[in-house]
């Protein structure tokens, strides 16, 4: 990150939706920002599907302001919720160039979307962008990685145990189960106990690191591998409290430590936790182990 005050502007962006998702848009605004030389600001939303700050989740950015903010209703924080809609509003007027792509049509393509923003950028001194989706080819150019996001203080206490358990020999396994429409039906739990299966038959020595949002799923793993599964100890569930969406961080950071992951399929997670570790992510499906 730049560390001085000789900027061209302002990149504000509001990241949405999940974590994995959030993460990708962070990555999109830190590379065009960098190159346009532009002072990274973040909205961030702590609402009811992502109960958490980002101060929570993240270690500090050097010289990156962060704006807490929230789309929950006028009953559940009504003074911050007000606040937000200000700040929204003062953005739009404001900024040059305001874009909102979490209300772009899906089917736009993704180079299509990427040379949009990245002309918006270019031409405006200030730029407000919201996005659940990513919108600058910072993967394909490896020019930034997501390397600048390190995981808080409060998530590396969380995870130590488990961080400190995971060795060469770990495979992680995502299995998401209660909002994933597509993870449901095209990633059964056989397809995973298959190809665990596999994996201990091609390498005794293997364990697993196993990240999901199902307590069923839990037990039916433990019950068919017993201690050769290993799980965050005292978890809390559901992304709607506090306490759940740190210990699913910690989930996501345990995951990029192990040497491949087992994922889901159309689930950001796993990709997530694969590029946060450089690591090898495997789509398992009801027909097919995918490579990405």
């Amino acid at each position: 990150m730049r560390m001085t005050d000789d900027y061209e502007g302002e990149f504000w962006i509001e990241p949405v939706a999940g974590l994995g998702n959030r993460m990708q848009v962070l990555a999109s605004a830190y590379f065009l920002s960098q190159k346009y030389h532009k002072k990274l600001c973040i909205l961030w939303n702590n609402e009811s599907h992502l109960a958490a700050d980002f101060e929570d989740i993240f270690e500090a950015l050097p010289g990156v302001r962060v704006v807490k903010a929230t789309t929950d209703g006028y009953r559940a924080k009504p003074f911050l919720r007000i606040k937000s809609e200000w700040k929204r509003r003062k953005l739009s007027t404001k900024c040059g160039y305001a874009a909102y792509i979490d209300q772009w049509p899906r089917s736009m393509s993704q180079e299509k979307l990427d040379a949009a923003v990245e002309d918006g950028v270019r031409n405006a001194k200030d730029v407000y962008v919201r996005s659940w989706r990513i919108f600058a080819p910072v993967y394909e150019r490896q020019e930034i990685t997501l390397d600048f996001l390190k995981p808080s203080e409060k998530v590396q206490l969380r995870g130590k145990d488990v961080f400190e358990r995971i060795d060469t020999n770990t495979v992680g396994v995502h299995i998401r189960r209660t909002d994933h429409e597509l993870a449901i039906a095209d990633s059964p739990n056989e397809a995973f106990w298959k190809e665990m299966q596999k994996e201990i038959e091609t390498d005794g020595h293997c364990h697993f690191f196993l990240a999901t949002d199902d307590r069923e799923v839990e037990r039916e793993a433990v019950q068919r591998f017993g201690d050769k599964v290993l799980l965050k100890s005292n978890k809390s569930w559901g992304r709607r409290q506090r306490d759940g969406m740190l210990d699913a961080c910690v989930e996501l950071w345990a995951l990029s430590k192990c040497r491949k992951i087992l994922g889901s399929k159309g689930s950001t997670f796993g990709m997530i936790a694969a590029k946060l570790g450089n690591g090898r992510l495997e789509i398992v499906t009801k027909e097919q182990k995918d490579h990405v």
